[in-house]
């Protein structure tokens, strides 16, 4: 199978858990003969890798700033500007660059681990070639994005307005990677988006279950004794 892998980040740049299981997921199918290939991240200002990196990695993105919790108060208001700003043009500017990427490829589905600050606009390009996307979940980010707080301040208001073009992907289908998260998540009322109905869950201990290639199913067979 064709897979393209989609992570914000991917080692050696890395924060952990997401970024480490894309890493995990992308060697993992290729050693079992599908041919994988990675969209992520830049390299963070001041990362300097030590060894080349291999062709099937493509570091298209750029990152849109964070958003801090302690920006409280009036003289914060500038600080939110900037990061709505910064944001909205980033993440149009990813999701183009997808299209332009994507153009003479195909692929039989899209892999997608840690979505945050590059954009879940960046799966629209696949899905409107109607190629299957699989959002594998561990932080909640993908329903809480879509929560709508009692109170929210102008500029959240002006951030849901204005990343519109992120509102056509579908969330229907996300599988998790353990129960636990899927209970966490329920507990805490993340997974009813406005607008879009119940979620079909589904746990995926392991990534993606494809059909294993027939060395590894032999190599099973003798291990088990029934071949």
């Amino acid at each position: 199978m064709r897979i393209a892998l989609i992570s914000n980040m991917f080692p050696p740049d890395s924060d952990g858990g997401l970024e480490a299981n894309a890493f995990k997921a992308a060697h993992g199918l290729r050693a079992r003969g599908h041919d994988v290939q990675v969209l992520c991240s830049r390299y963070r200002k001041g990362f300097v890798p030590q060894e080349r990196e291999p062709e099937w990695v493509h570091r298209l993105f750029r990152m849109a700033p964070f958003w801090s919790n302690e920006w409280v108060g009036l003289k914060y208001k500038g600080h939110f500007l900037w990061a709505l700003l910064a944001e909205t043009w980033l993440l149009h500017r990813n999701r183009r660059v997808v299209e332009r990427w994507l153009q003479g490829r195909s692929f039989d589905a899209v892999y997608c681990f840690g979505m945050s600050l590059i954009g879940t606009g960046t799966t629209l390009p696949f899905s409107h070639k109607g190629i299957p996307v699989l959002f594998h979940q561990g932080g909640g980010y993908l329903e809480s994005r879509y929560v709508r707080h009692p109170v929210e301040s102008i500029f959240l208001r002006l951030r849901r307005r204005w990343l519109r073009m992120e509102d056509e992907v579908d969330l229907r289908h996300i599988a998790y990677v353990s129960q636990f998260l899927m209970d966490q998540g329920e507990a805490v009322g993340l997974f009813d988006p406005p607008h879009r109905g119940t979620l079909t869950r589904t746990v995926i201990p392991r990534g993606v279950d494809f059909v294993p290639a027939e060395d590894v199913a032999a190599t099973d067979r003798l291990l088990s004794g029934s071949g």
